[in-house]
């Protein structure tokens, strides 16, 4: 499924997917995998999806830990002062 011009601002508009993956969708990328990790109130965890290889499984999880603790907000902006201009009483 490709999805182009009305299709694809719908879902922007809608917040169903983020401009990085419609950017892939528009160029025509289609999805290999999914999976869906839910918390349940008692907090319990879920996940759906294939899980049958665990090793891959167990990979790409790794690899979704990695992506979540490189991510950064565009708003936080790190400042760097050199110490050569600041001076301590």
């Amino acid at each position: 499924m490709v999805l182009q011009g009305e299709g694809l601002r719908e879902l922007l508009s809608e917040g169903s997917v983020s401009a990085k993956i419609a950017d892939r969708l528009a160029s025509g990328q289609k999805l290999q995998a999914s999976w869906t990790i839910k918390i349940w109130d008692d907090g319990a965890l879920s996940i759906e999806g294939p899980i049958a290889d665990k090793i891959f499984v167990l990979a790409v999880l790794e690899n979704a830990k990695d992506a979540v603790r490189n991510h950064r907000d565009p708003r936080m902006v790190d400042i760097v002062i050199p110490g050569k201009d600041i001076s301590l009483p």
